[in-house]
């Protein structure tokens, strides 16, 4: 297929023949299964890609252990994408819906589980690379569409200074009862 000589939709067809006596034969402007071959020439874009973090105090925030989790969509459907979290290949990557020949989905969601040694600290990368079932890649997207953003935190809190004192107006080393 040369993009400049056809337009996008459904093929047509056009064949001419004859046999070896010259004698033509009726010329076949249509498939005789009901098949038919559509024309894709537009890549498919990711309207939207979103990021979120299992961990339960704070969907922004990963640490090990917890789950950061892609939601994407697309324009149309796509094969299988490449993803990548944190700088890691995708535990799993889901078609979400109906599935369409490809076999493909317009709706993918896809996991990482963090691992302290396979991860820096900082807001967590992503990388997805996707194409349609027509094979029209799409530009690769490296950020979120929504303002989502999972920040990876490895470092445990620490106290900088621990002090107590008693409400005994006498001694606040001293307490007792009522104190």
């Amino acid at each position: 297929v040369v993009a400049s000589d056809v337009f996008e939709g459904v093929s047509s067809l056009s064949i001419a023949f004859a046999d070896s006596a010259s004698n033509p034969g009726e010329t076949a402007v249509a498939t005789l299964d009901s098949s038919a071959v559509t024309i894709d020439l537009t890549p498919p874009t990711l309207p939207v890609v979103s990021i979120v973090s299992s961990n339960e105090a704070d969907t922004a925030r990963a640490n090990a252990g917890d789950t950061i989790t892609l939601t994407i969509a697309a324009s149309e459907a796509l094969t299988l994408p490449t993803v990548s979290i944190a700088g890691n290949s995708a535990d799993t990557i889901t078609g979400v819906g109906a599935e369409t020949p490809g076999p493909s989905f317009t709706e993918y969601t896809a996991t990482y589980t963090v691992v302290a040694s396979e991860v820096s600290e900082g807001v967590s990368s992503l990388s997805i690379a996707f194409e349609d079932s027509a094979s029209n890649p799409g530009v690769t997207r490296t950020s979120v569409m929504d303002g989502s953003a999972v920040t990876i935190d490895l470092t445990p809190p620490t106290l900088s200074a621990v002090s107590i004192v008693s409400s005994n107006e006498a001694d606040t080393a001293r307490a007792n009862a009522g104190d």
